[in-house]
């Protein structure tokens, strides 16, 4: 509390001298209060104040300061469930609900794990070069659900940069231990733990799969890896014994979509969600392969 608010001197054990708190640091211009959906009610209701009223007190003081301080919280928390339950103030959410931002997690935007990689890995490289992945391990990355979100991307890539300093990575090489166990269920058998899990299920490897097809680009090898692994994986058959290299690859990239898109009612945003892919970026796909929107 009085890390926010401040604190008088002897108003608590260990309190030697006065502190302003983050609230009169802040005064005059911007406060982010991260994980605001986790503070406690007494905390609530003295921020409550500060809203609404100005002012802050701080701990050990009957002094009321003025402030003008604009709030800015985040949370990873529905507000609207937990007033439901009574751990959240409904006057305070109002109070700070005036322009919401909803910021999408990071399994619904793959295409941003790239750069967030590169990212942190330039932060976190303890001399030289950061660390690298090959194209295969990226698109693992893309098809991995990040249910801890940036954080857990961020936590990743320092890790790596721990581990492997300034070094080319391919994630499959890889000892069990150093992977969450959701991106060795997607690695399946290829594992390098020898006990890997099975595969994570049909359209996890679908999404792994078409990634992998459009980071191998024009690299025949490449391709031909791709189609030779995930053919049995995929969530419906794709014939693979007849037609050309380009032929093959165009002929796998339809049938994922054709059948994303049955599964998914026809419904563009669910279908790209199923692939890991972006809209924009299925849509495109759709168009190149001649797929009609239905």
């Amino acid at each position: 509390m009085s890390e926010i608010f401040g604190h008088e001197k002897g108003a608590f054990s260990g309190a030697v001298s006065s502190y302003q708190g983050r609230m009169r640091l802040a005064d005059g211009g911007s406060l982010l209060l991260d994980e605001i959906g986790d503070m406690p009610p007494d905390l609530q209701a003295k921020l409550l104040r500060v809203v609404q009223e100005g002012v802050v007190t701080p701990v050990g003081s009957g002094k009321e300061i003025p402030v003008d301080v604009r709030i800015i919280s985040a949370t990873h928390k529905p507000l609207e469930s937990l007033i439901e339950t009574g751990q959240f103030r409904e006057d305070l959410f109002f109070r700070l609900n005036v322009i919401p931002i909803t910021v999408a997690s990071l399994r619904e935007r793959p295409e941003e794990v790239v750069e967030l990689f590169d990212h942190f890995s330039a932060a976190y490289a303890l001399q030289g070069d950061p660390i690298k992945l090959n194209a295969r391990s990226m698109s693992l990355l893309q098809a991995y659900q990040w249910p801890g979100n940036v954080r857990e991307l961020e936590n990743f890539c320092r890790r790596l940069s721990a581990l492997y300093p300034g070094e080319n990575i391919n994630l499959y090489e890889l000892p069990a231990d150093f992977l969450p166990p959701q991106m060795m269920s997607l690695m399946g058998a290829e594992g390098s733990a020898g006990s890997a899990p099975a595969s994570a299920g049909a359209w996890d490897a679908a999404a792994l799969a078409l990634g992998e097809v459009s980071a191998a680009g024009e690299d025949e090898d490449g391709l031909a890896r791709v189609l030779g692994i995930t053919a049995a994986e995929a969530p419906t058959h794709v014939a693979l014994n007849e037609a050309s290299l380009k032929d093959r690859v165009t002929d796998f990239e339809r049938q994922l979509i054709e059948k994303a898109l049955a599964d998914a009612n026809s419904n563009i945003s669910e279908a790209a969600r199923l692939l890991g892919v972006k809209r924009t970026t299925l849509i495109e796909k759709m168009g190149r392969l001649t797929i009609a929107k239905r």
